[in-house]
């Protein structure tokens, strides 16, 4: 069962400082009532004064909002009148007198309409739905709802009375049965409450939703909440909401006789300290009397102990005759409440308690007036009275949203427009500055490019003048030194000597022809167009090559094996070339080598052509094994061209050369194409 009188209290934080609340806040504007200068400022007040004090002590609620109301006539405020009507309708609905307050608020809601103040005709008509809500008057508290949610909507920033009114709408569903429509509107309430963290509203939300849960049969949700709201309450020094939440635990617990007496105990301390006379009081001892009732259906739990504790009768007889008076008690402040709701409830156990006691008479009439309320309270009548209420409200909000998208179509039609030129102008602009970005980057790589080129040109021509600095100034300086010979002492020599002398003019200067052919075929491996010349020879055309080329080199003996007349695919003059040099470097080394001998062999090994020299000298240094292997090995005079020709020629045409030495026994290099 939902407690009007808790929902009223959520008007105590509308007006309240958001600072402040409880005491602490009640003490400081008692302290500024005697320094108020104007009537206006004194008529607010109390009218705050009464909003704290409507769940703190009504009896002074109910003064300060006379006060206030008698200031008000008397200089004719209207928006004062209107707040101490409005005061005065929240304390009757609080202390459980909903018929005395609707003319209060009908009144107020009025004069605020009048001077055209929102947030006050808001307020009147929310407390309106509350009395029609506590007079089970379902329509037209619905009614009422759904009018201060359209007035409360309309104004900006207003998260906390919005969630008045869903709390409000939530109850009215929570009467009708209609536990999971109320439970949606609780929590979109909640959710408006903890925006703005307004503790009071909070506690009374959290309170509403555990008393839901427990109607749904859900026991964990509703303690859950019921514990959370208890729990805040406590933190404000709410002592009207900590005994609403005590009655609906002693509720909660019927089956446990014990501890739901305990908590009964508990909200009947503080509703005896707040109002002797509180319809709240009689209407939970209505409650204790269900409790009575299930312990003599169910079975008597309690100890004799405990039922001197908590002063109730010890006998089946006794406690039938204690649940019939709570129970005529409540039923008769609720019906001068105009309370059907727990009128209908309290008839209902009425009626098995004397049908218990054999009193069939008046349990019949009690069962008659249960039957009568449930039929008015749930009547399908009813029912469709909200839906065609809600309905009407749902069908003024769609007529709304459907001209607001029709605003909302025209502006987007505009903002498309505006749009699409804006992109056309930055399509535009993006193309200008692609078609920039790119010709950039063209120019860019093409810098690169070249700036690539240079620093390999002016590597290559580095390494260009070291080579023609040693190799064209040896045999040169030769071929002149032999001329300069045979000019000065030609006539003393005899004919041997001439002869001896003219054939080393003729090896000096097929020396200096071959290094410049050597040169002229590496330099145009250098070139960056140039390609070899690729084609099938047979590996017999290049011995023959080697062997009519070095057909003098006595004392050292040449030998040539291809047994299998291999052919290789290459260019013929870039590996006569690499074979040239690999044995006329041979030769070389041999000069102080006796029996010396150099052997060419061919044979296939791996689906490639392997083409070997072999030697029987000294070796190579670690030097030139460096200039063969690493690309960036310097030139120097004691290399001379040899290695560097070789590895360069050998890269252009994809042969790879492998060495294999010992010392002293001679060096080995393979030619893989």
């Amino acid at each position: 069962m939902k407690l009007f009188f808790l929902l009223a209290g959520v008007l105590f934080s509308v007006f309240a400082n958001a600072q402040k609340q409880g005491q602490a806040l009640v003490d400081s504007l008692l302290q500024e009532v005697p320094k108020a200068k104007a009537d206006t400022a004194t008529i607010k007040l109390y009218n705050r004064l009464s909003d704290l004090y409507i769940d703190i002590d009504q009896e002074k609620a109910l003064q300060y909002a006379e006060m206030s109301l008698a200031k008000a006539k008397n200089i004719n405020w209207k928006r004062g009148i209107a707040s101490a009507m409005l005061a005065l309708g929240n304390v009757n609905n609080f202390n459980g007198n909903p018929a005395k307050s609707i003319d209060y608020l009908k009144e107020a809601a009025a004069i605020f309409k009048e001077i055209d103040y929102k947030f006050g005709e808001a307020a009147s008509v929310n407390a309106l739905a509350k009395s029609y809500e506590a007079l089970s008057n379902y329509p037209a508290a619905i009614n009422y709802y759904l009018q201060a949610l359209k007035i409360h909507e309309s104004i900006p920033n207003n998260d906390l009375r919005i969630g008045m009114s869903l709390s409000g709408i939530a109850n009215i569903y929570y009467y009708q049965k209609d536990y999971k429509k109320s439970l949606d509107y609780s929590f979109k309430a909640l959710h408006k409450k903890e925006l703005l963290k307004n503790k009071t509203s909070m506690a009374n939300e959290l309170y509403a939703i555990g008393d839901t849960y427990f109607e749904m049969g859900d026991s964990a949700n509703a303690e859950k909440y019921n514990l959370q709201a208890l729990e805040l309450y406590k933190t404000l020094g709410n002592k009207m909401g900590q005994a609403n939440v005590y009655s609906s635990l002693g509720k909660l617990f019927r089956k446990d006789h014990f501890k739901s007496l305990t908590f009964f105990a508990q909200a009947k301390k503080v509703y005896t300290d707040l109002n002797d006379d509180s319809p709240l009081l009689a209407k939970m001892q209505g409650q204790v009397a269900q409790v009575f009732l299930d312990m003599i259906k169910f079975g008597d739990t309690l100890s004799p102990a405990s039922k001197k504790m908590f002063e109730i009768p010890s006998t089946r007889a006794g406690l039938l005759d204690a649940a019939e008076i709570y129970l005529k008690k409540a039923i008769a402040v609720s019906i001068e409440d105009e309370d059907k709701e727990n009128e209908y409830i309290f008839s209902g156990s009425l009626a098995e308690v004397q049908a218990l006691k054999n009193d069939y008479k008046n349990a019949y009439l009690n069962l008659g007036v249960y039957h009568h309320l449930q039929d008015s309270l749930y009547s399908q009548e009813n029912k469709n009275k909200i839906a065609a209420v809600e309905g009407e409200r749902e069908v003024a909000i769609r007529d709304k949203e459907i001209e607001i998208n029709k605003l909302a179509l025209s502006n987007q039609r505009k903002t498309q427009l505006a749009l699409i030129g804006g992109l056309l102008l930055l399509s535009v602009i993006g193309l200008l500055l692609f078609w920039q970005s790119r010709t950039r980057k063209k120019t860019n790589t093409t810098l690169l490019k070249l700036n690539t080129e240079l620093d390999e040109a002016n590597k290559l021509k580095a390494k260009f003048f070291a080579i023609l600095s040693h190799d064209f100034r040896g045999p040169v300086s030769r071929l002149v030194h032999f001329l300069h010979l045979q000019k000065e002492a030609a006539s003393v020599w005899t004919a041997e000597q001439s002869a001896e002398h003219e054939r080393k003019i003729t090896e000096s200067a097929e020396s200096l022809l071959e290094n410049m052919e050597s040169m002229l075929t590496w330099s145009k491996g250098q070139m960056e167009n140039f390609t070899p010349n690729m084609r099938t020879i047979a590996v017999s055309d290049l011995f023959s090559y080697l062997n009519n080329f070095f057909i003098n080199t006595e004392p050292v003996q040449l030998v040539f094996n291809d047994p299998e007349n291999l052919q290789v695919t290459t260019d013929e003059n870039y590996l006569q070339t690499i074979m040239h040099n690999l044995t006329s470097n041979a030769i070389k080394a041999l000069k102080n080598t006796s029996n010396a001998s150099i052997v060419w062999v061919a044979k296939q090994e791996g689906g490639k052509t392997i083409l070997s020299i072999t030697d029987n000298g000294p070796g190579i240094s670690s030097e030139q094994v460096k200039v063969l292997q690493d690309d960036k090995a310097p030139v120097n005079i004691k290399g001379g061209l040899g290695f560097h020709l070789i590895r360069d020629l050998a890269k252009a045409i994809q042969c790879n050369i492998s060495l294999q030495q010992q010392p002293n026994t001679g060096t080995s290099f393979s030619l893989s194409i």
